[in-house]
């Protein structure tokens, strides 16, 4: 998560600078802001192990399973979803990520990065 953190910082840095993207700085921190709030989400779909299975009543279970490094050994961790829980998720994550690509999208055309580029 460190790494994450240092990431985020230094695109923070780049948007308040006295660059190109200073103009676009509070749309862009607050986007990167966010990003933390899904990381640990998209941490668990790319990284978790998910077994499915369904209950007594037919309902349809999901668990994610990793393993995590604490205080030097392996761990399992497990992360219990419904079905409501994994559609939650995938629509905020969406939405966050239509946020930020529209966002470069208006970067692009309004500093005319593609137009350089010819």
């Amino acid at each position: 998560m460190a790494a994450f953190n240092k990431r985020i910082n230094a695109a923070k840095t780049t948007a308040e600078g006295s660059g190109p993207l200073n103009a676009y700085a509070d749309e862009f921190i607050l986007l990167i802001e966010n990003i933390g709030n899904w990381s640990e989400r998209r941490h668990w779909f790319a990284h978790g192990f998910l077994i499915f299975s369904r209950d007594s009543h037919d309902r349809h279970l999901f668990e994610f399973r990793r393993y995590e490094q604490r205080d030097g050994k392996l761990v399992l961790a497990q992360w219990p979803v419904t079905i409501e829980d994994l559609q939650d998720a995938a629509d905020a994550i969406n939405r966050y990520a239509s946020a930020f690509v529209a966002l470069w999208q208006r970067i692009y055309i309004d500093l005319k990065i593609e137009e350089e580029k010819q």
